[in-house]
């Protein structure tokens, strides 16, 4: 079982905007003498899924990562994410295995949004 998920990002505080979006909640955080960064543990409390400063030698994050985050509301979840300038990569649709949209972060991480 996955247990920690980390993201780097060259844009902190608009990242966690947007995560937030998706009912996460963080905390900011530092460690020693690592960087702030900010930091939540999902509703299973078996997984704490952070977000992080790129590192000084690293100035492009990565955007092959895809994530998906469940939701109690599908349509205001993705209006609350274009409200504050995120992109939908792919409308609404039910699929299979479940409704859902695919939205970018700030970064371009595609991100999957299914509804619970």
């Amino acid at each position: 079982m996955i247990s920690l998920l980390v993201i780097k990002t060259n844009q902190l505080e608009k990242q966690k905007q947007f995560y937030e979006t998706l009912g996460l909640v963080f905390q900011k955080e530092k460690h020693g003498k690592g960087p702030t960064h900010f930091s939540t543990v999902l509703k299973n409390k078996n997984m704490v899924f952070e977000i992080y400063p790129l590192p000084k030698s690293q100035t492009i994050p990565d955007v092959t990562t895809r994530l998906g985050f469940r939701v109690d509301n599908l349509e205001k979840t993705v209006a609350a994410i274009l409200k504050i300038g995120g992109e939908l990569k792919n409308e609404i649709r039910e699929t299979e295995f479940g409704t859902f949209a695919v939205v970018k972060d700030f970064d371009g991480r595609s991100v999957e949004v299914i509804l619970i």
